[in-house]
């Protein structure tokens, strides 16, 4: 604080010489402030222009600045190679799944489609879905909480971490899943993923042959 005090309007601070990058990705993202980021039009930027932010957000790796961003350096209302290849190579795609929720829940109006193609990485990194980015477009969400959900109760054994990440934040996004074809599911496992995902309308329990209830 003392380094913003002493300095003279229209001086510049160099962060990084004075603090540490996680202190200097909070003071980012408070002053470009919630209500900036998710305006369709205003955003706090310094001369340098979006790309110095972009590059910025990628430096101190701020998720909700970086995505941001994106559609100021490029044209994000449709899927393109460069934009998959950007996020491809995204440190987002190593960011914890709560820093994700909260980036979609802020962003969705204004980062429509870069966050469908987040979803889709991320399954394709950690679930090993086969479908293509098109078939399942607007959907990816969705299907990465489905998935995770289903993939993970099918293995038979969810650690206690896991089932947190169900009862708090992934399972209220479901209301259907396949737990069919899998001897590992059991009762214990139909109760959890009852009580983690209050929405559920629908479970495939299909020859999975340690169920009795």
């Amino acid at each position: 604080s003392s380094a913003f005090r002493s300095a003279a309007p229209g001086d510049q601070v160099v962060l990084g010489a004075i603090f540490s990058e996680h202190v200097c990705a909070a003071v980012v993202e408070i002053l470009c402030g919630p209500n900036l980021l998710v305006s369709e039009t205003a955003l706090w930027m310094p001369a340098e222009g979006p790309e110095f932010m972009l590059a910025a957000s990628k430096e101190l790796q701020i998720p909700v600045l970086y995505m941001r961003c994106l559609p100021l350096t490029c044209d994000v209302r449709e899927v393109s190679a460069s934009l998959m290849a950007e996020l491809t190579s995204s440190f987002l795609l190593d960011v914890d799944l709560l820093d994700l929720f909260q980036v979609q829940d802020l962003l969705a109006t204004v980062c429509e489609v870069p966050l469908d193609v987040m979803w889709f990485l991320l399954a394709k990194r950690h679930l090993e879905v086969s479908e293509v980015f098109d078939v399942c477009a607007g959907d990816w969400r969705q299907i990465y909480c489905e998935r995770r959900i289903s993939q993970g109760a099918c293995t038979g054994t969810v650690s206690e971490e896991e089932a947190d990440l169900w009862r708090n934040l992934i399972g209220s996004e479901i209301e259907v899943l396949r737990l069919a074809d899998s001897p590992l599911v059991d009762d214990d496992i139909v109760e959890l993923v009852a009580a983690c995902c209050p929405s559920v309308i629908a479970v495939d329990l299909h020859d999975s042959t340690n169920v009795t209830r």
